[in-house]
């Protein structure tokens, strides 16, 4: 048989482009690494967990009020009746969920809403229906969470409108961003994944609505710092995170299509708000839009700024490059991933679900 020289002609073309791409993506993948090895070295600036800050806020907040407007009997009660759902909720972190019922149960049974003030009810209406939503999310009873969760949204609105407690828009953040926590372990993958890009479309100031029976009026925003705005931004992408880290290429860019029809990356100057948040959304934007060598420039310089702000960030991209070489079947591929493999020991902070993702 004879050669066709045309289109042996074809094949060289295209293999020497495969061979130019494959260079490209090799020195990208080089640079890469060496950033990520700047960036685990620099100093981590967080002394305490970004949602602390706002917890802390709002407890500052609520003291303030609480210390001004209430009986010394009704300051008595609430304060008494927090710190038994506190240990009620702290024995439910630790997984004994049988003990946090019990415990739970005789905080309902203790409360008495004919000692108090319709005002002080409906605080304790409020946290009381959130503590209950997370006893029904370590039980796995994620309807029951909406349910519990909306009902303290609805009881944060009313308190904000009729009693002046502006602060508590923040608690209703960040129930919601409890909620697409709650969606993903139930399993309502594309659930959450909606409800987060709803919520980040919202603190963008993008859209005046959101999946509940309350005022979403976009003035509310600006009664909050903006430092509480900016964390709430970054915990949500966190939530988002954490869902993509586990998927392959197509489930992940089935589940960007719903983050792109509410969030629009491509000429935004919120980078300046939520830069490392937004930042790393552009990056997953070109890699889930194909444009890889992009992709991989933007995990470059992400990784280079080191983890201080945003570490759950931070390491997912580093799986990212790990993931990326392998696929790529690049020649620096198990050099990069033992190295890496090494360092993870090191970072008490990496989340251990991620193991899997590096060995795979």
């Amino acid at each position: 048989m004879i050669s066709n020289p045309k289109n042996m002609t074809i094949i060289n073309s295209i293999s020497e482009v495969e061979a130019s791409f494959d260079r490209l993506y090799y020195q990208l993948s080089e640079t890469a690494f060496k950033n990520y090895k700047l960036g685990s070295i620099k100093p981590s600036a967080m002394t305490h967990r970004d949602g602390d800050k706002v917890n802390q806020l709002i407890s500052y907040e609520l003291f303030n009020i609480i210390d001004k407007r209430f009986s010394v009997k009704e300051k008595f009660l609430l304060n008494r009746i927090n710190q038994a759902r506190s240990q009620a909720l702290n024995v439910a972190r630790q997984g004994d969920i049988a003990t946090a019922e019990q415990l739970m149960e005789k905080v309902r049974t203790t409360w008495d809403i004919n000692q108090v003030s319709a005002e002080v009810n409906l605080l304790y209406k409020s946290f009381q229906a959130a503590a209950e939503a997370y006893l029904d999310y370590r039980r796995s009873d994620f309807a029951q969470a909406w349910s519990h969760i909306t009902e303290a949204i609805i009881t944060d609105a009313v308190l904000e409108t009729e009693y002046g407690y502006q602060v508590l828009f923040a608690h209703r953040l960040h129930l919601v961003q409890n909620l697409v926590r709650s969606e993903a372990r139930g399993g309502r993958i594309k659930e959450a994944v909606k409800l987060g890009s709803q919520l980040l479309a919202y603190l963008e100031g993008k859209s005046e609505n959101l999946p509940f029976p309350v005022s979403w009026d976009v003035h509310l925003i600006a009664n909050l710092p903006p430092e509480v705005i900016s964390i709430t931004f970054n915990l949500v992408t966190n939530e988002i995170a954490l869902i993509l880290a586990g998927k392959n290429l197509q489930e992940g860019q089935e589940l960007w299509k719903i983050i792109a029809e509410y969030i629009n990356l491509e000429f935004d100057d919120a980078i300046e708000t939520y830069p490392p948040a937004y930042y790393w959304l552009r990056m997953k934007q070109a890699l889930f839009n194909s444009n890889l060598a992009n992709g991989i420039e933007l995990i470059s310089q992400f990784l280079a700024a080191g983890r201080s702000q945003v570490p759950l960030l931070w390491y997912t991209t580093v799986i990212d490059l790990v993931k990326i070489c392998n696929q790529l079947h690049l020649p620096n591929a198990a050099i990069i991933k033992q190295e890496i493999a090494n360092d993870v020991v090191h970072w008490e902070d990496f989340p251990k679900q991620f193991l899997s993702l590096l060995n795979n």
